[in-house]
């Protein structure tokens, strides 16, 4: 039991936050950190499975958090075609396919758009 009473049970609510602070900035990749942190906030908060699906059913439901889970869903696909090299690829065609050899033509080929 904490000496401090009620200070105590409020820093505990802090902690998915810290742990979430600390290995974003060491371990660097936000997917996995995010899970671990959200799943520490729901055994703080003892919920129970179901009400930790509903939790999350209804915080996908606002905007930001939808816009959020576009971003990371977005950032896993990059890792896999950066894995797979598909990435490479569609570089590759797209540099080769039009003809940028050379820095002018890329800056160029960058600042173009296509007409209407």
């Amino acid at each position: 039991m904490c000496p401090l009473g009620l200070i105590c049970v409020r820093a505990a609510w802090l902690l998915p936050l810290v742990v979430y602070v600390i290995l974003i900035f060491t371990y660097k990749d936000p997917v996995p950190t995010t899970l671990i942190a959200v799943v520490l906030g729901a055994i703080i908060t003892q919920q129970s499975v179901f009400s930790f699906g509903d939790v999350l059913v209804k915080s996908t439901g606002s905007f930001l958090a939808l816009v959020g889970l576009i971003i990371m869903m977005g950032r896993g696909l990059g890792e896999i075609l950066t894995a797979t090299r598909v990435s490479h690829t569609i570089v590759h065609k797209i540099v080769y396919g039009i003809g940028v050899n050379t820095e002018k033509k890329a800056m160029a080929a960058s600042c173009s758009r296509a007409s209407p």
